[in-house]
């Protein structure tokens, strides 16, 4: 799996990875940070209490060129958001999660992560729900031309 390290600083504030950083809802920090960290592969850029003390939790995680940000807030969207992140490499990255299952506590022993099926509009897709409701869609042109200028997350 690549590693985001690679990436170089960012010049937009905050250290984002893109210009449009969607945000989810989340309830409990540190399932959050075991399902977008740990099990994703994600870097936590920043996270606080947005107050300090014991408030409201507010940070932003990122992976190659996508960030997002995760709230405690309850004006932030509702859970059940979904974003569609469009990328290479899906096959390597799903054999990746696939395999961190085993050690990160985010999915029930049973369950599997399931293989990208091909969708109408000339991709694959891989639907990924965190433990809040929100979705990451990944999606994979199927056209070489158009994944070339997309982020590798293998």
């Amino acid at each position: 799996m690549s590693s985001t390290a690679d990436v170089p600083p960012s010049p937009l504030p905050w250290g984002a990875r893109s210009v449009t950083i969607p945000v989810f809802r989340i309830f409990d920090v540190d399932t959050a940070l075991a399902w977008y960290r740990d099990f994703l592969g994600f870097t936590v850029d920043f996270g606080d209490p947005v107050e300090g003390g014991d408030s409201l939790w507010f940070g932003q995680v990122s992976r190659g060129a996508t960030s997002l940000h995760l709230s405690e807030r309850p004006y932030e969207p509702s859970p059940g958001s979904t974003v569609d992140l469009w990328l290479t490499g899906l096959d390597a990255y799903r054999a990746g999660l696939d395999d961190r299952r085993r050690h990160v506590p985010v999915l029930g022993p049973a369950v599997w992560v399931q293989g990208p099926e091909e969708v109408p509009w000339n991709a694959r897709l891989l639907a990924l729900t965190d433990p809040f409701g929100n979705t990451l869609r990944l999606t994979e042109p199927l056209d070489p031309a158009e994944r070339a200028a997309l982020p590798d997350w293998s």
